[in-house]
């Protein structure tokens, strides 16, 4: 079973605080910790990877702390929303679970897939220990 983190960017990978850093080392290294102990495969869901620009400096700040981008979903799907492209992404793959990371609501990005976990963090601190306590206490319970 493949386990996939639909992962964002502003918000998530940085805080209000990170003036222009979008990849601050405190989010990155909580990111870098949850990926210690599932080994996800990640999936830019961000409108970062509109551009190829933006989708390369992603996958350069992946690297260097060790992680890899496995893909991203599509942005020119017919619905256009994020739960829409996620959903799209999964399409054909029957054995998956994992993660959505965003600072948006779930109306926007939660496809409510029964595999999925859907976690939302504060756009003013971005990912936190404590969500990574959190959502691998979630995960757990969900086997």
């Amino acid at each position: 079973m493949s386990a996939y983190l639909f992962l964002d960017v502003d918000g998530v990978l940085n805080n209000y605080l990170s003036e222009g850093d979008y990849f601050t080392e405190y989010n990155m290294s909580c990111l870098r910790q949850l990926c210690e102990f599932i080994d996800f495969k990640i999936v830019l869901s961000s409108d970062w990877r509109r551009s190829p620009q933006n989708k390369a400096r992603v996958r350069s700040e992946l690297k260097h702390i060790g992680l890899e981008l496995f893909s991203y979903t599509p942005f020119d799907s017919y619905y256009g929303s994020r739960k829409d492209e996620i959903e799209e992404w999964l399409i054909g793959d029957d054995h998956y679970s994992g993660l959505i990371l965003d600072d948006m609501g779930p109306d926007e990005c939660d496809p409510r897939l029964p595999n999925l976990l859907f976690y939302r963090t504060d756009y003013k601190l971005g990912l936190t220990e404590q969500d990574v306590d959190t959502i691998l206490a979630e995960m757990n319970k969900r086997g």
